[in-house]
């Protein structure tokens, strides 16, 4: 699936620009170059995991207008970039009124963790042998949730709080989706652990299909909980810009994760899922997923 697709399928291609959309051709304007710490951190990661270069210059870019917004000392109005209150904080938005760095914390989830995932998990489908099955297993797991210590010294698993404190942004989210009392997704990150354990326990050694079937099962716990989140966010935003009246930093904010989030898609491990998610988008605007990738 192309990179804009889900984009495109959402309509909000502009909303994702970084500087305000040329109609005639398509483009975006450049951005300067600033020097930006977060910019050189993201590109490291998108170099580990071999990020493609339409990817990396997105994020380049995201990573840069962040930078640059958050020196700004003007509050935002309508087609001007500025911060927005938030109570007690800020949030900082392009003209298009998009917090640009949820895009870029939320999209790495999708094009850092499970892009890492996804490529660990194929090196350890090709591998020869049982030992390096493992290490590439283990590597791939470590993408997910850090490392492979997910069980405590007192043998309950991390929470959300033990992610954040790590900086954890994919554990972070399991843990939230998996604790939320009657939930959906209530306990997910048991099932998760559960398959992840499977693996060490007894796939990697086997390999074959068995080990395969290990790796799916992780990787679809893994979207599902991408995709959810990012449904959640965007209905929080639609349900408190009508409460509110207008765009606030409460509600801007929801909006960009929900983007970041939606973003981070098109790194998930099963496709045929997104076509059909982007079947449904198209369709509730009322053109096709042809007409989008076109």
């Amino acid at each position: 699936m192309k990179k804009g697709l889900l984009i495109a399928a959402l309509g909000l291609s502009c909303a994702f620009a970084f500087t305000s959309c040329d109609k005639e051709n398509g483009k975006d304007e450049p951005i300067v170059n600033v020097d930006s710490k977060l910019a050189k951190e993201v590109a490291g990661k998108l170099n580990e995991v071999g990020a493609k270069d339409d990817v990396k210059s997105q994020f380049d870019a995201w990573a840069k207008k962040t930078t640059m917004l958050e020196t700004s000392k003007d509050e935002a109005k309508q087609g001007q970039e500025g911060f927005l209150p938030d109570g007690k904080k800020k949030r900082f938005v392009n003209a298009n009124g998009v917090e640009v760095g949820q895009l870029v914390a939320k999209g790495m989830i999708g094009a850092y963790q499970l892009k890492g995932y996804n490529t660990q998990g194929r090196i350890a489908m090709q591998a020869q042998d049982a030992k390096a099955r493992k290490v590439a297993f283990e590597k791939a797991v470590s993408y997910l949730l850090g490392d492979m210590n997910f069980k405590k010294a007192d043998g309950t698993y991390k929470t959300v709080a033990d992610y954040k404190k790590e900086g954890n942004s994919f554990g972070k989210y399991l843990a939230v989706t998996s604790e939320k009392k009657g939930g959906k997704y209530e306990g997910i990150a048991n099932e998760l652990y559960t398959a992840i354990e499977e693996g060490v326990n007894t796939t990697v050694a086997k390999g074959g299909q068995e080990f395969i079937q290990t790796l799916v099962k992780i990787g679809t716990i893994a979207n599902k909980v991408v995709a959810f989140r990012g449904v959640h966010y965007l209905a929080k935003y639609g349900e408190e810009i009508r409460k509110d009246g207008g765009f606030t930093g409460g509600n801007v904010h929801e909006l960009s994760e929900g983007l970041g989030f939606i973003y981070s898609l098109q790194f998930a491990y099963d496709y045929a899922q997104l076509d059909k998610m982007a079947e449904k988008v198209a369709g509730l605007f009322g053109f096709t997923v042809a007409e989008a990738k076109a």
